[in-house]
């Protein structure tokens, strides 16, 4: 995949075309229009390889970090009961851990979503 390559081409058909330039700002306008987009696709290709290649091991990462997010946030609520004196519901507990890792898990879903669709 080399896309300076592939860029040269497309510029190089580009300048063969019969359009008459009247203004030399307009055509190098046009000229950025078509790297830019260029580039944003072969960013794109580059982005699904990355997943391709990485994706799977940050996903891992990803789940274990959210366990033992979990578990810090439990030994908390455990601790907080003690100090107070109070027993441990454990419908409560869940409902903390829950409200405090919302945001992680959509992060991990979306992580997985990008790991399957690659």
């Amino acid at each position: 995949m080399d896309s300076r390559k592939n860029f040269d081409k497309l510029n190089s058909a580009f300048r063969s075309s019969l359009v008459l330039w009247e203004d030399p700002k307009q055509k190098e306008y046009v000229q950025l229009i078509i790297r830019r987009d260029f580039l944003r696709s072969e960013a794109d290709d580059i982005g699904i390889m990355y997943h391709k290649l990485f994706g799977t091991l940050l996903l891992g990462i990803e789940r274990e970090v959210l366990y033992y997010t979990k578990l810090g946030l439990m030994i908390e609520y455990y601790q907080k009961a003690i100090n107070q004196g109070e027993k441990v519901d454990p419908s409560e507990l869940e409902q903390y851990v829950k409200e405090h890792t919302q945001g992680n898990e959509s992060k991990l879903n979306d992580l997985f979503g990008r790991v399957l669709k690659s």
